[in-house]
């Protein structure tokens, strides 16, 4: 006889290590593809976690980054729990007044300017914490108070912050399995500073199973094969990278067959290298921090922009500039609302009352309805540009500039020059046989008049956890000079 489910007896993360620690004490719950933690060894951490972070001043309710490495991370996810501590990833994008933290604690740096105290965690306060013996939590949170916070994309701003309950992110992981292709082994690349990363290691940990922790390309590839893998989820990055890896030793992942893509636009291109080399299928399903999932497309599609039919539970509309619903066909702002969602950012009104305006939020993407309810992307109204009259959105330009000769990475972008004017460009990371004539000729074939008329080579262009590109970080780093650029054609 199989052991019950812990969603039938336990509602906490805290409770559900407890309840796997008794149960199946051996089994693994973190496996990191060169460790593997057992429930019994996690729950006996986290009981010595918990004394040391009392030890050292911890306090209910105060906010704990972390900065961790994953298993740590996530055991300190649960000791805080029961500490009564609202924990999450460190928000390395955030700058100092835009977001503050009682705590820190990191395994690479030794201050920050967005937290009054660092924890720095270094060999000794593990050996240290490793002979402490365990203690019970006597005032842990509920399953209905906030526990986590996790930060937006930040793709045209800075991150923000929206506080989660432990109920919640159940509920959005209940929906994500009721509404991803059916598998037997599943597997999500990306990391638990996102909505997708958590509510995966918090249903993990609520069901008994283990949770594969992902890394680059080729640690996702072994634990994809390791695992036998069929269902997985990753940004369009994660999907370049795992499938760069996977040519390169000649690896298919038989056992692979869907591949949901969300974070970004998928490049036809790549989706249809991709299909061929794993013989998967592609599906897409779009999702907010502030509201968990949006649409989901359960059919494969050449066109990017489309994700797929809006979510029973989810109030949805596309509206103009008044406000004002629009007829299917016709490109405007988004909002939805969903009861259960929060309505605000943490400790952040400024950001709430631009984004959450009665009773909705307002995500500020543009999209259209179809006529059999299908929802087509538009891109972003923050990022568009006007150029001569017409807005344009610079991720156009991106497909296009990475099929030039030498390009490996592209983004579109504008930036203010000192007279205020508005000016399209394009970044490119760039390999051997790359000239600068050719990707202009290519845009100004593809665009015309639209075209970037800057060209900048940047190392890496920024992006965030969920494979987002930040264009408003490309702005910056050219108006403050840290990128270099020609004079404006």
């Amino acid at each position: 006889m199989s052991a019950p489910s812990a969603a039938d007896t336990v509602r906490t993360p805290s409770d559900s290590l407890r309840h796997w620690a008794i149960t199946t004490p051996s089994a693994v719950w973190i496996d990191t593809g060169d460790q593997a933690v057992t429930f019994a060894a996690a729950e006996r951490m986290a009981g010595q976690l918990l004394s040391y972070l009392r030890t050292l001043g911890f306090q209910r309710g105060d906010v704990v980054a972390l900065d961790l490495p994953p298993t740590l991370h996530a055991v300190f996810t649960v000791a805080l729990f029961r500490l009564g501590a609202i924990s999450c990833a460190y928000p390395r994008l955030v700058v100092q007044g835009s977001f503050s933290c009682n705590w820190l604690i990191s395994a690479s740096v030794t201050e920050s300017p967005v937290a009054e105290h660092t924890l720095y965690l270094a060999s000794h306060n593990i050996s240290l914490i490793d002979e402490l013996e365990p203690i019970e939590a006597t005032d842990p949170l509920q399953h209905d108070e906030d526990f986590r916070l996790i930060f937006s994309s930040g793709t045209t701003g800075k991150p923000k912050p929206i506080a989660v309950s432990s109920d919640l992110m159940a509920q959005r992981a209940d929906h994500s399995v009721a509404t991803r292709p059916a598998g037997s082994s599943y597997f999500c690349a990306l990391d638990f500073s996102t909505t997708a990363g958590l509510r995966t290691l918090l249903w993990c940990l609520r069901e008994g199973l283990s949770y594969l922790v992902p890394g680059d390309g080729g640690r996702n590839l072994a634990q994809m094969k390791r695992h036998l893998v069929d269902v997985a989820t990753m940004s369009p990055d994660q999907m370049r990278t795992l499938l760069q890896a996977a040519e390169s030793a000649g690896e298919h992942l038989p056992a692979l067959h869907s591949v949901v893509y969300a974070g970004s636009f998928l490049d036809p291109k790549l989706a249809e290298r991709f299909r061929n080399w794993f013989g998967v299928k592609l599906f897409t399903s779009l999702g907010s921090t502030e509201a968990g999932i949006i649409t989901v497309r359960p059919y494969e599609s050449d066109d990017s922009s489309d994700v797929g039919y809006i979510v029973d539970d989810l109030e949805f509309e596309i509206v103009d500039e008044n406000d004002q619903p629009l007829p299917t066909g016709t490109v405007g702002k988004i909002r939805y609302r969903r009861p259960r969602d929060p309505v605000e950012y943490f400790r952040d009104p400024d950001a709430t009352a631009r984004v959450f305006r009665h009773g909705w939020c307002y995500p500020g993407d543009l999209g259209e309805l179809t006529d059999d309810g299908r929802l087509l992307l538009r891109g972003r109204a923050d990022d568009l540009v006007n150029v001569g009259g017409v807005k344009v959105d610079p991720s156009i330009f991106d497909p296009v500039a990475r099929e030039v000769i030498g390009v490996t990475d592209a983004a579109g972008f504008s930036f203010r020059e000192p007279n205020g004017s508005e000016v399209l460009a394009v970044a490119v990371v760039t390999t051997f046989g790359f000239r600068e004539q050719e990707l202009l000729d290519a845009l100004a074939q593809a665009f015309g008049t639209r075209q970037p008329t800057v060209v900048v080579q940047i190392e890496a262009i920024p992006k965030t956890a969920t494979g987002k590109t930040m264009r408003s970080e490309l702005a910056t780093l050219v108006e403050q000079g840290l990128a270099a650029t020609p004079p404006t054609t």
